[in-house]
């Protein structure tokens, strides 16, 4: 170790022992000097202990209004570094283990990394409930948005992490199978506190326009989030997807020229056709009237997913329906979909009249609010009422319903409306 490392060690442990009464009579010398610590570090490790310090002993110096400018703002992209570099030497040592380390040696190297993650995510907890204090009613939005970018970059790369973990371990996997579990677990306590922060987040003040790129942002990277955890635990997905809409409900007037809806709405597209297949697999062979116990209640777990993605979807419509992008022809797909496997569809799949009712009352319902919400979207009614031909034989049927439904809808909609469907335009 050179001398400018000891002497940086022996400043950590020195601050790491101070009483809160010390800490605060220095705190103008030792923030920044913890800070440059973190900014200057040149390994892993020096690094997660300046964090530590300076989450543990000096942040709770702070007033919380000035979290964000004296400390979330000059950390927040470095915590993303150290989590990137933590990650990122446990693909580069397996992959060092394909020549000559020891399974021994590996392994340490992999528990070593992986409790570095462990420990920024801890740092990301501190920091949240520092901002959370027991009084806390509402927070704005300016004051914690370093801190939101870096605890939601730290959870989509674990989460990736977690999701890829069986090919990036191979035969190490069972070594540290019992890390890996904490660290997802310290992952979905980050989220949950999260999403606690976000329920008071409001957002006010003279830079408005700049808070509203941060909030565009902040559901952007919950649904980046989303995406990577749908294929790991469902209640964490739907809790995200929970907050997204809500998000967007109560920030509507800012969000509603500004955010990007169309991959949420394609993503959840594609999620519910799967889901709502898989629903078919579960259903009885030919000449069977009932479900057996398993299959009933995973098809009544899998039908009350797929309505509540249902219900995000016809949220995201309602409040989005003049900013939709390009997924239009994603949303009639899916709404030929749902009516291809029941009836009266020619190719329908007969359900038990329990199953069926399920399927029509949480998903297939939705239908006509979807359609009510897009009738008046140019991009819908054009892919709508585009050549037949461009759609699958079985596809007809089911068109000419979702034709009734339309037809049912424009009597109570706006004259243009109307005239946009009834009435050709010459161009």
């Amino acid at each position: 170790m050179s001398h400018s490392q000891q002497s940086q060690t022996d400043f950590l442990s020195e601050v790491a022992s101070w009483t809160q009464e010390t800490c605060l009579k220095k705190l103008d010398n030792a923030l920044p000097a913890v800070v440059k610590q973190l900014e200057n570090a040149d390994f892993i490790e020096n690094g997660i202990r300046a964090l530590q310090v300076l989450c543990d002993v000096v942040l709770p110096c702070v007033v919380r209004e000035a979290m964000e400018e004296r400390v979330f703002r000059s950390i927040s992209k470095h915590v993303c570094h150290l989590v990137d570099r933590a990650l990122d030497k446990i693909q580069a040592q397996l992959a060092e283990s394909e020549e000559d380390s020891s399974e021994g040696d590996v392994h340490s190297v992999l528990e070593e990394c992986l409790q570095w993650t462990l420990n920024i995510g801890a740092c990301l907890e501190s920091c949240i409930n520092l901002t959370l204090t027991s009084n806390t009613s509402s927070v704005e939005l300016c004051l914690v948005q370093s801190l939101l970018r870096c605890s939601l970059h730290f959870l989509r790369q674990v989460y990736k992490h977690c999701k890829d973990s069986s090919d990036l371990y191979g035969g190490f996997l069972d070594l540290v199978s019992d890390t890996l579990s904490q660290l997802f677990k310290k992952a979905h306590s980050l989220q949950m506190m999260v999403l606690g922060l976000l329920d008071k987040v409001y957002v006010t003040g003279a830079a408005l326009e700049d808070q509203v790129v941060v909030l565009a942002s902040v559901c952007t990277g919950l649904f980046e989030v989303c995406s990577l955890v749908t294929s790991l635990d469902v209640k964490l997905s739907l809790s995200l997807w929970k907050c997204i809409s809500k998000l967007c409900s109560q920030h509507l007037a800012l969000l509603q020229d500004r955010l990007d809806v169309c991959p949420f709405i394609n993503f959840l597209c594609g999620e519910i056709k799967e889901g709502y297949s898989y629903l078919f697999q579960l259903s009885p062979q030919a000449g069977s009237h009932t479900l057996c116990d398993g299959d009933d209640k995973a098809f009544s777990k899998t039908v009350r997913i797929l309505g509540f993605q249902m219900k995000v979807v016809v949220a995201l419509l309602r409040d989005f329906s003049d900013y939709l992008g390009e997924c239009e022809a994603r949303l009639l797909g899916l709404l030929l979909h749902l009516h291809r496997h029941l009836p009266p569809s020619l190719s329908c799949v007969p359900l038990p009249d329990k199953q069926d009712s399920e399927v029509r009352t949480h998903v297939v319902n939705a239908t006509v609010p979807c359609l009510t919400h897009l009738v008046g979207n140019r991009a819908f009614r054009s892919a709508f009422t585009r050549d037949s031909a461009d759609h699958e034989p079985e596809d007809q049927f089911p068109k000419l319903l979702l034709h009734l439904m339309v037809l049912d809808i424009l009597p109570k909609c706006e004259d243009d409306v109307v005239d946009m469907w009834l009435r050709p335009v010459k161009k």
